[in-house]
């Protein structure tokens, strides 16, 4: 005896068998009943737990996991290297879902595909004289093949506009010995709203396609239109931000809204909402995610009113690096620096500041980096805090002129900051910034800002040019190349006036030469240059002109060294009076034998006799520097040696790396250094390891940084760390 239920033929003894199972018959007709709507149920489940626990929504953001393509494919764009993931849903009445998704970054966009399984189930069949018969195979198989296109454009510079993207979906579903083929595409896009940095839309039309036909019913896919918005802020804890809306074909709208936030660097938190009018799937999920640099694992938990839970879980791997430089620029840019902001978070600010550090050894430009780096020094520099209340205002008003573009003032100011703090790492990344801003500016920018003098340059050279001044009209060509060096008009225009020039009679070359002599004996050497030039344009051979050039540019030398000569004495004259008062009190604190005191005052004062060139005291200031640092070096060589008698290690390499500060060959504090750095970094790797044999992680890991510090090379403690991490 067989009922059919919606087109599809089931065995009584099916639902029969279900309910003596201890299922309720209302969730039984339920769940049969959604079968049988369905056609092929995979359609409609997405299998991402990332996107399952902020409420089956995210339909507007990227991802870097291959089954992404499930909720938008066009979120398969955030794929930036091959990767692979398995995905498993565990479903009432026995039911999983499984799948393994595969993705690859390629030329133009990224691809992907899909093969997933959907098993409704063991169901145990009875005739109809109640004995047990095989009903055959119940459930939905498919493959999927995924294509998204990020949307850009590069002129004048790139600019991300978002991606679109497509699925093709073959299922094949098996109901009770009957079985039907489909085929379903998605499509859908991801917009990046230019109002905000990580605002983005996204919409999606999904499972439009051939419908499935079992015995005589045809049966239509799950066809729905979605689309939503969402922020996504990785500065910010990686805090994301969803809210969707979905309208199936005759069924009830939907919508949901979720989020998700990194409250540590490898671990992300979601929660989501969804309201329907279908009461088993209405109200809030949760989930997590663990990353652990090529590995993930993802959960999500969906609560099924009294008939069970839904658990989703994932995992995935990393097959290669990341392809594109600048994706695995941010890639890892982003996770230093979540690192890091734990670091900040358990108040470890010794060990954050140093990773912020080398983060912006590398991108020294990053200014969430250097927002962190700020809030540990104020956390730090506690003691004095008269001297902390001044570097904050000139570390201010570096930053000030800087937005402004006045690098040389700005440069004034954390060179004051480095004088009184050495070790202030935000005033020598400033300098280091300002250093590579001026170097490597770009020049599309310099035209930019210049673009009014290079119009008014122009328009000058080309009125001369008119006028036939050949000599000055190539000068103002000339000033159009020092701003914009890659001006093809401009060179195009200085090589038609030099062939000109090289074709001008005799006579207008001795004009242009006894112009020059009056320009030159008007001690006008720079204009008088010009027109020599372009006598030896014109006439190679001209031995004459060729020795005013050379008279004109030596007589430029003489009168910029007169000049310099010149604001020197003055200066000196200014600053003799310091001079001889800095190096007086550093003298007197020598004398005293406060030799750290004496040694920043002779710094002192070699930096000033070095910028005011008072050569008097240059060496005898140096000799000074070396006397001191040699006494220093003594002084904390003895105290090192004393401390070591007395087994205080730690203090006594502390000393010793005092004395090799101040003279770095020091080979007698080397040797003991090495020695006593040895011994503590085997120390405290055995304490390491005492900690991490009790689970102790934390102070495990604490005690191998540490062994480290006094033995970086030391390979057991490098091994350990790198076991816990």
């Amino acid at each position: 005896m067989n009922t059919i239920l919606c087109g599809k033929l089931f065995p009584t003894g099916l639902l029969i068998t279900k309910m003596l199972k201890g299922t309720l018959f209302l969730l039984t007709i339920i769940l049969i009943s959604r079968i049988c709507f369905a056609s092929a149920e995979s359609v409609v489940i997405i299998p991402d737990p990332r996107t399952v626990a902020m409420g089956d929504g995210a339909v507007s953001q990227k991802s870097s996991l291959p089954s992404s393509s499930f909720s938008n494919p066009a979120a398969l764009v955030g794929i930036n290297r091959a990767y692979i993931t398995f995905n498993q849903l565990s479903l009432p009445f026995d039911a999983r879902y499984n799948m393994a998704s595969f993705a690859l970054p390629a030329i133009h966009g990224n691809l992907g595909v899909s093969v997933l399984s959907l098993d409704y189930g063991n169901f145990v069949g009875l005739d109809n004289s109640f004995s047990p018969t095989d009903v055959g195979a119940t459930g939905d198989t498919g493959l999927v093949l995924s294509y998204a296109l990020p949307i850009f454009s590069e002129v004048p510079v790139r600019k991300d506009y978002g991606a679109v993207g497509l699925n093709v979906k073959f299922l094949h579903s098996a109901l009770s010995g009957y079985s039907s083929e489909a085929i379903a595409m998605d499509l859908g896009g991801i917009y990046n709203i230019p109002i905000l940095n990580g605002l983005t839309a996204g919409m999606v039309y999904k499972n439009f396609g051939s419908s499935m036909k079992f015995v005589r019913e045809d049966a239509s896919l799950h066809s729905s239109f979605d689309f939503g918005v969402g922020y996504n802020n990785e500065n910010f804890y990686d805090i994301s931000l969803t809210l969707d809306f979905s309208m199936p074909k005759d069924e009830p709208n939907s919508f949901s809204v979720g989020a998700a936030i990194s409250p540590v660097y490898f671990m992300n938190l979601r929660v989501g909402w969804r309201k329907t009018n279908d009461s088993l799937i209405t109200g809030a999920r949760f989930g997590f995610g663990l990353n652990f640099g090529s590995f993930n694992f993802d959960y999500a938990f969906v609560p099924f009113d009294n008939f069970g839970n839904i658990n989703m879980m994932s995992v995935g791997m990393a097959l290669d690096s990341i392809i594109s430089e600048e994706k695995a620029s941010d890639y890892y840019l982003n996770k230093h620096f979540r690192e890091a902001a734990a670091y900040y978070d358990r108040g470890d600010y010794i060990e954050a500041r140093r990773e912020f550090e080398n983060i912006l050894s590398a991108y020294p430009d990053h200014a969430p980096s250097h927002k962190y780096l700020e809030k540990i020094i104020n956390a730090l520099e506690t003691k004095d805090q008269q001297k902390v209340k001044q570097i904050n205002k000139w570390l201010k008003k570096a930053e000030s002129v800087l937005s402004k573009k006045n690098y040389i003032e700005a440069s004034e100011y954390y060179n004051r900051v480095i004088y009184t703090d050495p070790y202030n790492s935000v005033a020598k990344q400033g300098v280091d910034n300002i250093r590579k801003i001026v170097s490597d500016v770009k020049q599309e920018e310099v035209v930019r800002i210049n673009l009014s003098l290079i119009e008014n340059t122009w328009k000058k050279a080309s009125q001369l040019y008119r006028k036939g001044d050949l000599v000055k009209s190539k000068q103002e060509f000339n000033n159009v190349l020092k701003v914009d060096p890659e001006n093809q008009e401009a060179k195009k225009r200085i090589l038609e006036i030099d062939e000109q020039l090289s074709r001008i009679a005799a006579g207008k070359v001795n004009e242009f030469y006894t112009r020059g002599l009056d320009l030159y004996h008007s001690g006008k050497y720079e204009e008088a240059i010009k027109y020599f030039e372009a006598v030896v344009i014109a006439s190679p051979n001209r031995l004459d002109a060729q020795d005013m050039i050379k008279r004109s540019q030596q007589n430029l030398s003489d009168l910029d060294a007169k000049v310099r000569a010149e604001k020197l004495a003055v200066e000196q004259e200014g600053m003799k009076g310091e001079m001889a008062r800095i190096f007086d009190e550093a003298l007197k604190a020598y004398e005293k034998g406060d030799l750290e005191d004496s040694l920043s005052k002779f710094q002192r004062s070699e930096q000033l006799a070095i910028s005011y060139e008072f050569t008097d005291y240059i060496q005898d200031t140096r000799n000074y520097i070396t006397v001191v640092n040699q006494a220093l070096t003594d002084k904390h060589y003895k105290l090192g040696t004393e401390l070591l008698r007395n087994n205080r290690l730690e203090a006594a390499v502390s000393e010793y790396r005092k004395a090799l500060d101040y003279n770095p060959e020091n080979t007698l504090a080397k040797t003991d250094l090495e020695r006593i750095g040895k011994e503590l970094a085997q120390k405290y790797y055995e304490q390491g390891m005492a900690y991490f044999a009790r689970s102790d992680m934390n102070k495990a890991k604490d005690m191998f940084k540490r062994s480290l510090s006094y033995e970086p090379d030391k390979l057991e403690s490098k091994r350990a760390l790198e076991r816990i991490d």
